[in-house]
């Protein structure tokens, strides 16, 4: 814990080490978890360092990552979006502009994104979130996310609209392979799919295609 000295974090061991971004990296968690536990408190006060910490705010931008990769999978589609989704939309602009006015009290923001997420998720999960809907929620959050800086673009999975001709007619004949239990066949086709520049992934709701880094 910080408290006007030198920061430290506590290791595995129960062992305080310098807190510099090497030791927090050193925990095992992603670069951008570390910046969202930064933005957890204000700026003008002590902030504890510990493994339990990192990880659970680790799971915190996991979530907003998740959600805006299964955001990127929906359908576009045309028509309005509905009144509750840009009601949710504009309440989380609101209150982000809120918390940057507010001497930079991000801290604020965090359970209104959780509350946004939660209420997306749920309109997913029951399939009733449009194409408008999805894009209006993935811009709320990309506008955020301008902001936060806690979404790792590259390792959003590619809109399935935006997919290649070829990567799509190799995904489709592995999803057959993995039908037929024909797992060597499968193997083969993701080997060609990694040639072509792309990587696969197995979800619950299908196969999700990401650039090769």
């Amino acid at each position: 814990t910080a408290y006007g000295g030198a920061p430290h974090v506590w290791t595995e061991g129960g062992e305080a080490a310098p807190a510099d971004l090497a030791a927090c990296l050193g925990l095992g968690v992603h670069p951008l978890a570390v910046r969202a536990w930064l933005l957890s408190v204000g700026y003008k006060k002590p902030l504890s360092v510990s493994p339990e910490a990192l990880r659970m705010w680790e799971k915190n931008r996991n979530r907003v990552q998740e959600l805006a990769a299964n955001l990127g999978l929906v359908q576009k589609g045309r028509g309005a979006v509905s009144a509750q989704v840009e009601a949710e939309a504009g309440d989380l602009a609101e209150a982000l502009r809120f918390a940057v006015d507010d001497d930079l009290s991000l801290f604020q923001f965090w359970p209104k994104l959780f509350a946004f997420c939660r209420c997306v998720n749920g309109l997913l999960s029951t399939g009733a979130l449009t194409g408008p809907d999805a894009a209006r929620c993935a811009k709320a959050l990309g506008d955020a996310d301008a902001v936060l800086g806690l979404l790792d673009a590259a390792a959003l999975p590619l809109a399935r609209s935006d997919w290649p001709q070829e990567a799509s007619r190799l995904v489709l004949s592995r999803e057959a392979a993995r039908q037929a239990r024909d797992f060597a066949r499968a193997d083969a086709l993701r080997v060609e799919i990694e040639a072509l520049g792309y990587r696969v992934e197995d979800a619950a709701d299908g196969a999700r295609l990401f650039p090769r880094r």
